[in-house]
């Protein structure tokens, strides 16, 4: 089957795996075949834009690349690798390590970058994670034409080629320019509607759900005569005692999945099948809160009925 677009309609996301527990002998292949990303398709990804942005003439040796990412990767491998990648290509990384997008989007524009990178899955689960991408200048994301040119250059693209090519790009850790650029720019009257009596005698709580915002949030809200209190996140089904499982979901979405829709759609409803006969006997019903039309059409197709 051709692949015309590994993305989905904001990049490139979906679960990750690091590649020495991949079956698979390339990141490529781990992607289309197992549904993960690696840090080795992380590399590859941010070098073949870059390198896209070279031949095309938008970009030149040596021009800046900024990239930052949430909190998800613990273990700063698949971080390492896309700034690895954009470092191949010969451009420069302006590392801006844990902020949010639109913090990271921001510091693109002022520095005048050729493009910048954003590794997050935003709200999908803690398990994924994924690559946006701006363009310089303008600072928009790309539309389906790129990501097509993208996906085949990335399919064309042999990874041990990849392995061998030197770090000939500059790096420079530039996060807390960029830190403050965007808390200033947030404080700025101009560019927020609270005025300064809105909030007296008002108390604001803040859940940063330990995300990209969770350090920034205490040096944003700062307002005298309220009273603020910040909390993590907990899980929304913690305090139901009617709910005895959490189990993660196949995503079938094509926000994160792009022309891999069918494939991931096939999996959900082997996972509900199997769940079915395995806890329902011959009881064929199913109670769902919400299903998107492709979903519940995969269930009727497998001889469910959905209530």
């Amino acid at each position: 089957m051709a692949i015309n677009r590994i993305q989905g309609t904001d990049g490139i996301r979906g679960p990750v795996c690091l590649a020495e527990k991949s079956s698979s002998p390339g990141p490529i292949e781990a992607l289309l075949n197992e549904g993960i990303l690696t840090e080795e398709l992380f590399e590859l990804y941010t070098y073949s834009f870059c390198q896209e942005l070279l031949d095309i003439g938008f970009a030149a040796n040596n021009d800046i690349a900024v990239i930052g990412w949430d909190p998800r990767d613990s273990s700063g491998r698949f971080n390492q690798a896309a700034v690895n990648g954009i470092r191949k290509a010969g451009m420069t990384a302006a590392v801006v390590d844990i902020l949010p997008t639109p913090a990271i989007s921001l510091y693109q524009l002022k520095v005048g970058a050729a493009c910048g990178f954003v590794l997050t899955a935003s709200h999908n689960r803690a398990d994924q994670n994924g690559i946006k991408i701006f363009l310089g200048h303008s600072n928009l994301k790309l539309l389906p034409e790129d990501d097509k040119r993208l996906t085949q250059r990335c399919l064309n693209l042999d990874y041990e080629e990849l392995r061998t090519i030197a770090l000939t790009g500059e790096i420079s850790n530039e996060h807390q320019q960029a830190r403050k650029l965007f808390i200033d720019f947030v404080a700025d009257k101009a560019n927020n509607w609270l005025q300064k009596d809105l909030l007296n005698g008002v108390t604001v709580i803040v859940d940063a759900a330990n995300g990209a915002f969770s350090h920034l949030v205490k040096d944003i809200l700062k307002f005298e005569g309220c009273r603020i209190e910040f909390f993590n996140c907990e899980h929304l089904s913690k305090h139901l005692k009617l709910i005895d499982e959490i189990r993660p979901g196949i995503s079938w979405d094509y926000f994160s999945h792009g022309d891999q829709v069918e494939k991931q759609i096939k999996k959900w409803t082997n996972e509900v099948q199997n769940l079915m006969n395995q806890n329902c006997g011959k009881n064929k019903r199913l109670a769902i809160d919400v299903c998107n039309g492709p979903g519940a059409l995969a269930l009727n197709k497998i001889g469910l009925q959905i209530i």
